[in-house]
């Protein structure tokens, strides 16, 4: 099940964590160069005495080289723990300081000034130097408090807006409060307001958790513009799990010159108004004895490290402070732990040390340092096997692949090795190795990435999240064998597809299309244009190689997926011949009405059922969601070449396609498919267990192969590793043969499992045009983000007009139908307006117009079976910006209710069926009399409960 809004534990990209991830990250290139300097020193020191003194300066420059770079990394990163590598700081810097004097009396300057350095930058405790460079936080824990749940939630819900209540699986209650103007929670980072507030509780105990970790108050805001005057050091925290139960709050700061936390005494007004709530519920700043048992490094925390092929380093937070919670852990101590052998052990054994309270886990393996971090946000679990789990590694796997981190490494090496093979090379096994932790750790925690997220994309209520409950399937219709001898695939392949996650960092980059003659179709709209603006591009964009170079952008901040066809880099210039575009929560299909909107031939994303490079070795026994694959030809139907969700399929589909599965089929392994006996390939289990559950959805086809299924470019998953691999050939067939399309279904679980419904009664009215000025002044378009003719501030109005039909669904499903009722409702901003007008004169019969409605306002007709020719009209606002848009869908009467059950009530999410709201008003197709809707409704009932009596 994916999360509600109360469980989405996935940070952005302000959050500390991931800013320690990529210290880790860069920590390991600058241990690589001082390792590099280490060997240089030798050989320098080695070849000093001889009589060719080129050789031995060689290698001093060259030390100095990588010692220069290494402080470089430091500075640019801010890292500032090299503990687990003493030696080879001390073997340069340490150890051998009078050997430097075999060198001239310039190199040996030049070292005292570099030892300056790097003492400074490297052997500090793991924190910036200056108060001024801590991370401006604001944390607000809660933690363990024996209070009764309800005065807490009615005293948060007097202060926030509660916006959601949710109980997970393992009896967990979670209350979600929003931050709202009243409140001083906001992010100085982003400008925005944060996410608001998490209270939890599991039997007796409650825990509350703000966030995000940002300090925030923006200008203007009437508490104060400023958090605090000690240099921005202002944290609250909780006493920790081992104090007393009252669970005092305290206000600290960490004083990098004592090296000891301090309590901060004047707080301003932001800091003041938390206080206020909070001593209202009886907590107070704690005393010396307090302040000195919870945060003061004691002596006798648990280290534990073992050394053998890796090594681990559990720290056992009850006893250990962390500095911020997003600072790496500085330790004094090291202990051997000789029954830790293995990272299941280790993993295991860190549960058992303290499960809520363990923070980390530092593992090394050779020269790759990385870290798993436990959640920080570990809300209330009756185990240590929480959810939130899942999102620390991939914070770490996004740092791998943050191109603005990695760049300058790969710069490197490429200097000093003439390639970036070797880069690529280990930074291939350092993303394995990620995998490779997270399917240990995800074998204890096996829970679902939350939905509408960059991690399992589309809303709960999609189709791809959702399942059928009793699926009924075709009874003789199955995938046939390959008539050119091809076996089943699944993989990246190079038409596949790569997801690249922006962030509020990327720049804009603009893409154009395929020549300088030929403009990027945009596919949704019907048109091309010379170019199109992308407002965050990724910098390790890279599309897949094959013919139909795709390629995906997940933009968070704007909630959009950024799908090409044929994207490609042409001597630094982004081209593209297709782009659509899809909402990261919407339902991941097109409507009738925008038709087309992604790279897929069924017009979706191309990463739209995509197997996910996190959900590869996710320990989950499933994929949870519905997989995306294509077909060859003598499988695909020519007629019709495509059913519902799809709305569209290969241009050349009727002619080229001979089989009897049409594009947009769900397929299905059926309920008797043993998995355990006729499947023994792991990932294969894991595939067909998903396709038992959720099946996959026919989105395309290749030449040849019976079905592929499409993995993530990246995700290095293979069936066939070291070669080919019969059993697992031969295992894809078993599956060829069963799979079949399922026809229909009892009910429809979603991604939280509540009851679903699906309607092919969707919006079939694009405002794409093309449009031709009809009066007023110019500088109105279309934008198909928006949906919408836009139009810039004007003092006098224009009107757009289209003769085109393109505004009306092409889908064949989808396309308005004779003789149905149909409700045109406008959507308008800034006082513009919708009309539609379909010309009968040439049959003798009035006109179907629905003259200029406003926004909100709609109008019931019915389609005919033919018109003589049709006008849309977009009239724009006056002195203001406006924009126009429509819906238009079949007009579906509302049932009466059943009276006679008491206390019935109806989940808002359990139905995703599209039903139009109307307005106060209409009008008849044949008068331009309003006819109220309740009049109209009324004569309905009193028909309908005639024809009952």
């Amino acid at each position: 099940m994916c999360y509600s809004a109360s469980e989405k534990f996935v940070p952005s990209l302000d959050f500390p964590e991931l800013h320690t991830c990529f210290k880790l990250y860069f920590r390991k290139i600058a241990l690589s160069a001082i390792a590099e300097a280490s060997s240089h020193y030798r050989l320098a020191k080695k070849y000093w005495s001889s009589s060719n003194t080129y050789r031995p300066k060689k290698y001093i420059v060259h030390t100095f080289r990588d010692l220069l770079f290494a402080i470089q990394i430091v500075k640019f990163r801010r890292i500032v723990d090299f503990s687990q590598s003493n030696d080879l700081y001390y073997e340069i810097m340490g150890k051998e300081e009078t050997d430097w004097n075999y060198f001239d009396s310039i190199y040996y300057a030049r070292y005292q000034k570099m030892k300056e350095e790097l003492n400074e930058l490297v052997m500090l405790p793991p924190i910036v130097k200056e108060i001024e460079k801590l991370p401006n936080s604001i944390h607000v824990y809660v933690t363990r408090m024996n209070n009764d749940f309800q005065s807490i939630s009615d005293e948060l819900e007097s202060y926030f807006s509660l916006d959601i209540t949710h109980k997970n699986e393992n009896n967990v209650e979670y209350l979600y409060f929003r931050g709202t103007d009243e409140t001083p929670l906001y992010s100085d980072f982003t400008l925005k307001l944060f996410n608001g507030c998490i209270l939890g509780k599991f039997n007796n105990v409650t825990e509350l958790i703000c966030l995000p970790h940002k300090k925030a108050i923006p200008v203007g805001n009437r508490y104060q513009p400023k958090v605090l005057d000690i240099k921005n050091g202002c944290t609250i925290w909780n006493i920790e799990a081992s104090a007393n139960i009252e669970n005092l709050m305290v206000h600290i700061y960490y004083d990098i010159f004592t090296h000891n936390w301090k309590m901060l005494h004047n707080e301003k007004p932001s800091c003041e108004i938390i206080w206020k709530k909070f001593k209202e519920l009886g907590y107070e700043t704690p005393n010396n004895v307090d302040f000195t048992y919870t945060f003061e490094v004691i002596l006798e925390r648990k280290t534990f490290i073992i050394q053998q092929i890796n090594l681990f380093s559990i720290q056992d937070t009850k006893k250990e402070v962390m500095v911020d919670f997003s600072e790496e852990l500085y330790s004094t101590k090291r202990l051997k732990h000789n029954g830790l052998t293995s990272l299941t052990h280790i993993t295991n054994y860190a549960k058992q040390i303290n499960p809520l309270e363990t923070k980390e886990i530092l593992i090394i393996e050779k020269s790759c340092i990385l870290s798993y971090i436990l959640p920080q946000f570990n809300i209330l679990s009756n185990s240590s096997e929480n959810a939130a789990e899942r999102v620390t590694i991939e914070l770490l796997r996004t740092s791998l692949n943050n191109p603005q981190l990695i760049e300058m490494a790969r710069d490197y090496v490429t200097l000093r090795f003439n390639s970036s093979t070797i880069f690529d090379s280990v930074h291939k096994k350092i993303s394995l190795l990620v995998d490779k932790i997270s399917f240990v750790i995800n074998n204890a925690c096996a829970a679902p990435y939350p939905c509408a997220t960059v991690y399992r994309p589309f809303s709960a209520d999609s189709l791809w999240n959702s399942r059928p409950v009793n699926p009924v399937l075709a009874e003789n219709v199955t995938i046939p064998e390959s008539e050119v001898k091809y076996y089943p695939a699944i993989g990246e392949g190079s038409f596949s597809t790569g997801v690249y996650i922006a962030s509020a960092s990327d720049p804009s980059v603009t893409v154009y299309g395929p020549s300088d003659s030929v403009g990027i179709n945009l596919s949704e709209a019907f048109a091309k244009v010379p170019s199109l603006v992308i407002p965050r591009w990724p910098g390790n964009t890279i599309p897949a190689s094959g013919g139909d170079g795709h390629c995906e952008i997940y933009d968070p901040i704007d909630n959009r997926i950024h799908s090409f066809w044929q994207l490609k880099k042409v001597n630094g210039t982004w081209r593209a011949t297709l782009y659509g575009w899809s909402a990261l929560d919407g339902p991941g299909w097109s409507t009738p009405a925008t038709f087309y909107s992604g790279a897929r031939a069924v017009g979706i994303a191309s990463s739209a059922g995509l197997i996910r490079t996190h959900e590869v070795n996710d320990g989950d026994t499933m994929y949870r969601h519905a997989l995306t694959m294509s077909m060859t030809n003598n499988g695909l139907d020519n007629n019709p070449t495509y059913v519902f969700p799809a709305t569209a399929a290969d241009s050349d589909a009727a002619t080229t396609n001979y089989g009897n599965i049409p594009e947009g089929s769900r397929l299905f392994l059926p309920s008797s498919f043993n998995v355990s006996k006729l499947i023994s390939t792991p990932k294969l289990k894991k595939i067909a267990e998903t396709l038992k559950t959720y099946g996959a959805y026919v989105t395309d086809r290749n030449y040849g192969t019976p079905y592929f299924i499409y993995v993530e470019m990246g995700s290095n998953y293979t069936l066939h590793p070291g070669g080919w691999n019969n059993v697992a050939a031969s295992e894809l067939q078993v599956i060829r043969a069963a799979l079949r399309p399922m026809v229909s279904c009892s009910g429809w679980l979603n991604g939280n499992d509540q009851q679903v419904t699906f309607t092919q009664n969707q919006n079939v009215l694009s405002m794409r045009g093309p449009w031709g000025l009809e009066s007023g002044p110019s500088g109105g378009s279309y934008d198909t983000w928006k949906q919408a003719v836009v139009f810039a501030n004007r003092t006098s109005r224009t009107t757009f007009r289209t003769y085109s039909a393109n505004g009306f669904a092409k889908v064949s499903w989808g396309s308005p139908t004779s003789g149905v009722l149909y409700n045109v409702t406008a959507k308008t901003t800034g006082g513009g307006q919708f009309r539609l007008l379909l010309n009968m004169q040439c049959q003798n019969k009035s006109n179907i117009d629905t003259g200029a409605l406003s926004n909100g306002q709609s109008y019931l007709f019915t389609w005919p079976s033919s018109y003589c020719s049709s006008s849309i009209f977009a009239y724009s606002g006056v002195n203001q910006e406006s924009s126009v848009s429509v819906t238009m869908l079949r007009y579906e009467a509302p049932q009466p209710q059943d009276t006679s059950s008491k206390g019935g009530s109806t989940n808002p999410s359990s139905s995703s069926t599209i039903v139009p709201t109307p307005s106060k008003s209409s009008r008849n197709v044949n008068s331009s009399v309003r006819v109220e809707y309740s009049l109209v409704l009324g004569i309905f009932f009193v028909i309908l409960s005639l024809l009952q009596f």
